[in-house]
């Protein structure tokens, strides 16, 4: 039996793994991404609808993390 205090999640590919670990792993793609987009808007021949899509992948994995993460209280 998990500890009462874990917080363990199943991901798509059905594999249970923390929730700390969790948003590590969509803080690591949220940062690859931005790299992608970066690379793309200075590229000669930039994609701008490879760009938009890789942003509005961006924005999602952002609103899950604020949607994953605890409060933070002031």
């Amino acid at each position: 039996m998990w500890p009462p205090c874990a917080s363990i999640i199943e991901t798509n590919g059905g594999m249970l793994m923390s929730l700390e670990s969790h948003l590590a792993q969509l803080q690591r793609k949220h940062g690859d991404l931005d790299q992608q987009i970066e690379s793309l808007q200075v590229a000669p021949a930039k994609d701008d609808l490879e760009i938009a899509r890789l942003k509005r992948k961006k924005l999602a994995l952002k609103d899950e993390i604020m949607r994953l993460s605890p409060p933070v209280h002031h």
